[in-house]
């Protein structure tokens, strides 16, 4: 029967290096990176695109709404009693 035991790596395997060295075909190495200003990917300005996109059209679909409602009231207004006075009466 085979028995199993525990399987120890040599002590280089578990040692984590404390520098990461650039790599060999002459990038540099993120951690080496000047810092500055951070680039967006793709994915980042797509997603801040669509954001504003949604805003923008939320705006747009209000104001033409509001746009159509205030023509309506303003038409049945005008279709009301003709003396103000009397419109609570029949």
């Amino acid at each position: 029967m085979l028995r199993l035991s525990h399987c120890h790596q040599p002590a280089s395997m578990n040692h984590i290096p404390h520098e990461v060295a650039p790599p060999q075909d002459g990038r540099t190495a993120p951690e080496t990176a000047p810092q500055g200003k951070p680039r967006h990917s793709l994915g980042t300005w797509l997603a801040l695109a669509f954001s504003l996109l949604s805003i923008f059209l939320t705006v747009l679909l209000v104001e033409v709404i509001d746009v159509a409602a205030t023509r309506e009231v303003e038409a049945s207004i005008g279709n009301g009693p003709a003396r103000p006075g009397r419109a609570g009466r029949r």
